[in-house]
């Protein structure tokens, strides 16, 4: 290959890799697709806030009608947790008593859904993950839209906030009517998959629109317990 052949060759790559770059920079709908895909398949569990097991559901608990004296009972219908009776210690003005409680444990079947997953980027951009209860997992149906907004600062990169609608992969449970009842939340993201529109915001970084809680920030997340290994939930 002659050095002329070889300099138009160097020239036709630099010049792709401009168009490639410049592509991934433009708010296209086929850039923000790439960008929230790499988001949901990060961020997209939806779980339940159970990170700490096994729960204690009080008396107290009951009579104020808490998440947990709701939601648990369904759950062992499910056959995702089960329960004993327990006595714990609690502080009050005139000192520690004990407390008869119900205890609830994951069972084997509970355990599946008991899992890690990313919930923050710290500052050295370090994936931090936690444990929790996690019941569904969205995807991107498709990106429906867009809106972008320069920041005051002169040397800030754009942002956008990208609206999308969604699917899920949920646990076949979650269409229990009692589990929909007990929580609201996860009925309906189910039920909105396909229709219901979500957003998330976006920054313009040096290799295209990513996600801004994907950037590296200082994100403070205490790490739960690590998985549980038995039934029993030591």
């Amino acid at each position: 290959m002659t050095c002329q052949m070889r300099s138009r060759v160097l020239s036709l790559l630099l010049l792709g890799a401009l168009v490639a770059c410049g592509k991934k920079s433009e708010p296209t709908r086929a850039s923000f697709e790439e960008g929230m895909r790499a988001y949901l398949e990060r961020r997209g569990d939806l779980c339940l806030a159970k990170p700490v097991w096994p729960i204690d559901v009080t008396p107290r608990d009951v009579a104020m009608g808490t998440r947990d004296a709701a939601q648990m009972p369904v759950l062992e219908r499910l056959g995702l947790v089960r329960s004993s009776d327990a006595t714990v210690d609690v502080s009050t003005e005139d000192g520690t008593v004990p407390v008869e409680v119900r205890r609830y444990a994951l069972t084997e079947a509970g355990l599946l859904d008991y899992r890690s997953h990313e919930v923050g980027v710290n500052a050295a951009g370090e994936k931090i993950a936690a444990s929790d209860f996690c019941v569904v997992k969205l995807s991107l149906a498709r990106v429906t839209g867009w809106e972008i907004s320069q920041p005051a600062a002169p040397d800030a990169p754009p942002h956008a906030v990208v609206s999308y609608t969604y699917d899920v992969a949920a646990d076949p449970w979650t269409s229990d009517p009692e589990v929909q009842r007990v929580l609201p939340a996860v009925a309906r993201v189910v039920k909105g998959a396909g229709s219901a529109t979500l957003k998330e915001s976006f920054v313009l970084a040096p290799g295209g629109w990513v996600a801004a809680e994907l950037l590296p920030g200082d994100v403070r997340v205490v790490n739960n317990a690590p998985r549980p290994s038995a039934p029993g939930n030591p």
